[in-house]
């Protein structure tokens, strides 16, 4: 029947047949090899309502393994906030992001994170320290320990990844524009303070810097404008 080949890479597809009294097997299977490619595919857009405006500054996506849907933070300075259902292709609403102590929406510098069980970090931004957790089975929000406010510079850029390692898991933060390194543990609800991100040719990470975890060991960080890229060892 017809299917989808989503690993990209070599495949090999077999085609056989069977005949009673056959007295000649070697010509019953026939295969052939053949090459999965990845490609880009238009997905249906991020809905305009409630806010009626476009996707902008502070604008996110995170991948949820356990609902397998992807959660989605407008930005622009809005509390829209959605999930997507790639094989429905179909968006949902779920429960505005409030204002909380900070009383902004987000905007440049949020980003979320999930834990691929059941919540979804969110960072603010919009030179804040609003730090979020929302819970996918109550579609409810949290506001969590703010960011700490370090050298009295609040989140405007940088990223999150949220990193499991054994027992243990943490949403790692870089703070940008500074250095500063910071990480959630979901255990005791704190915040914790790392070594800061290499100041490299420029100590600023500007927006457009962002970080990622490969899901073993290592972060990978990249610094916007100076196209500089780390690595950090958990």
């Amino acid at each position: 029947p017809p299917c989808t080949l989503r690993p990209v890479g070599d495949w090999t597809v077999k085609c056989s047949t069977a005949l009673s009294g056959d007295t000649r097997l070697d010509n019953n299977v026939l295969s052939r090899g053949f090459l999965t490619r990845s490609e880009w595919v238009q997905m249906k857009s991020m809905p305009e309502a409630p806010s009626h405006k476009k996707v902008k500054d502070g604008a996110w996506l995170t991948y949820d393994a356990a609902s397998g849907l992807i959660y989605a933070g407008k930005g622009y300075k809005t509390p829209d906030f959605y999930s997507y259902n790639i094989a429905e292709a179909q968006w949902t609403l779920l429960r505005f992001i409030p204002p909380g102590f900070e009383a902004k929406p987000p905007r440049r510098g949020a980003c979320g994170v999930a834990d691929g069980s059941r919540y979804i970090y969110m960072v603010k931004g919009n030179n804040t320290l609003g730090f979020w957790r929302y819970d996918i089975v109550t579609d409810s929000w949290l506001q969590l320990a703010s960011i700490p406010a370090g050298a009295h510079r609040k989140m405007r850029s940088g990223g999150a990844a949220y990193v499991q390692t054994g027992d243990s898991a943490f949403v790692y933060l870089l703070k940008g524009p500074t250095c500063e390194f910071y990480r959630y543990n979901v255990a005791t609800w704190m915040w914790e303070t790392m070594e800061p991100a290499p100041s490299g040719y420029h100590r600023k990470w500007y927006n457009g810097s962002f970080i990622v975890y490969d899901g073993d060991h290592t972060i990978y960080a990249h610094k916007s404008k100076y196209h500089e890229l780390w690595a950090y060892d958990v």
